[in-house]
């Protein structure tokens, strides 16, 4: 059986055109599948062959055809494109595959690939003639459960950057975990390589190979390094992502207060001296058990009770108060669970997370919360657009300073059921864990975001359908060749 992908084949606008440039007179169009595109319409583990449908019209003609490909597999046909697109394309975890075809029909393969090659891990660049136009291609963007975008899903980001008058200098700190990697991959796209400075206090990791990124060594207890960089490298934009989560902080209770406190105080001092747009997230552990926990609001009772939750609620007074008290363009985010790729790093809500990679890599999985806790979450790639939309409103626009922002709710049983549409022999088991439970119960069980969409217009795009077959896909392509042996007794079993 062959994999068979839909070809993302929409036009962007001419400013897109215009941007990608390969040999030639014509314009070229980048069509990126990226981290957010749909799922497989079928999972083979040994190769891809594009199909061809009757129905689909593609032009006979191409000049290159260029597919981005999980680690690990690099293969080329002409090394200077290659360098030039690897310019253009920053995304993070990925690497191109070029080859030259005569006619689109010609295109069969990714023979012998051993690993699973999603269509979130394709781009095409094609010659294309000025008079062709979008509706020459009729291809389907939507994967099951899914609403259907009307573009490129990277051409609302690419929309976003043109509302910016002038190129942003941003310094990220905590980059390297799970919201910084993803954030500045897109902000990249947007703005350009220069345009984003990573931090964080470790070495890259193994699976990080954007060798393209500007990255620093920043210990954020340090507020003279910090001042360093925002002045050597003309830093306007500082987004603080550094902390200890839930768990971890419930486990080193001094640190987390270091790092969530002494951190948020040292970024917003340097932020007031020097002028910064600051954004510092903030989570629905701010919230408590005399919360409401249905639909909770924006402005309600604020009692947590795990130091996670308490640092956070001190992160949100100190900038409102430095809005306030000295006009520091201070904003937040209350985010739910965000899922992501990224393996987990000791969140309560990563249970989710470790799900899809147990159930690729073993078939099972054995959570540390109830089948019956629902918790808000949300697909990182609507995490993505809700901090750069937020970032780009207007001062005068924002009726709040921390707002709430959501995109679905669903419990440990529900998300199983999900995965079980297409691996129907995973199993999950419970062996819950008393502390984790604990906080999970004192936090929302849905958020009402009505203020965001009606301030700055906030609107999620992902549902839990299509997460979990995008999340099945792109943890398919990241996991070794080894590591998926699972996938296909999973998959022959369907």
């Amino acid at each position: 059986m062959s994999t068979s992908f839909a070809l993302l084949t929409l036009f962007g606008d001419s400013e897109h055109a215009s941007f990608h440039h390969l040999n030639g007179s014509n314009g070229v169009n980048l069509f990126s599948a990226a981290n957010m595109m749909i799922s497989l319409n079928s999972i083979q583990t040994n190769h891809a062959v594009i199909d061809q449908s009757p129905s689909h019209q593609h032009p006979q003609h191409c000049d290159v055809v260029c597919y981005l490909l999980p680690p690990g597999r690099w293969h080329h046909v002409g090394q200077q494109r290659a360098d030039y697109l690897m310019k253009r394309i920053l995304m993070r975890d990925l690497r191109i595959f070029i080859t030259t075809a005569c006619k689109m029909k010609n295109l069969i393969l990714l023979r012998q690939c051993n690993q699973m090659c999603s269509s979130d891990s394709i781009i095409q660049v094609r010659r294309i003639s000025q008079r062709r136009h979008a509706s020459t291609f009729s291809t389907p963007l939507t994967g099951k459960g899914m609403a259907a975008p009307t573009k490129d899903p990277l051409h609302r980001f690419f929309s976003l950057s043109k509302q910016c008058p002038q190129t942003p200098k941003i310094l990220i700190t905590g980059g390297m975990g799970q919201l910084g990697r993803s954030l500045a991959s897109i902000l990249k796209y947007m703005y350009g390589r220069d345009s984003v400075l990573l931090t964080d206090i470790c070495k890259r990791p193994a699976d990080f190979h954007d060798s393209t990124s500007s990255y620093c060594y920043l210990n954020i207890l340090d507020r003279k390094s910090i001042e360093e960089l925002v002045v050597n490298n003309n830093i306007d934009t500082l987004i603080h992502f550094s902390a200890l989560l839930s768990a971890v902080g419930e486990q080193n209770v001094e640190l987390a207060l270091d790092v969530n406190c002494q951190g948020v105080q040292n970024v917003m001092n340097v932020a007031r001296a020097h002028k910064l747009k600051i954004f510092i997230p903030s989570t629905i552990g701010a919230f408590g058990q005399t919360t409401p926990r249905t639909m909770t609001p924006d402005l309600t009772i604020q009692r947590p009770r795990t130091i996670y939750g308490v640092t956070k609620v001190f992160a949100e007074l100190l900038g409102e108060y430095y809005f306030e008290r000295f006009g520091v363009d201070f904003r937040s985010l209350r985010f739910p669970g965000i899922i992501s790729d990224v393996q987990p790093g000791g969140g309560t809500t990563d249970y989710a997370i470790q799900m899809f990679y147990d159930a690729i890599m073993y078939g099972k999985h054995t959570c540390y919360l109830r089948a019956d806790t629902m918790l808000p979450m949300m697909y990182d790639t609507d995490y993505m657009a809700s901090v750069i939309n937020l970032l780009l409103t207007p001062s005068e626009n924002l009726s709040l300073r921390t707002y709430n922002v959501t995109g679905f709710s669903f419990t440990p049983e529900q998300l199983a059921n999900g995965i079980r549409e297409h691996f129907p022999n995973f199993e999950i088991d419970y062996k819950i864990c008393p502390v984790r439970q604990r906080i999970a119960d004192s936090w929302p069980r849905s958020l009402d975001d009505s203020t965001a969409r009606d301030d700055w217009d906030w609107k999620p795009e992902f549902n839990l359908e299509g997460t979990i077959r995008i999340m099945l896909d792109r943890v398919c392509a990241k996991l070794k060749p080894n590591e998926t042996a699972t996938t296909a007794s999973l998959v022959a079993s369907m």
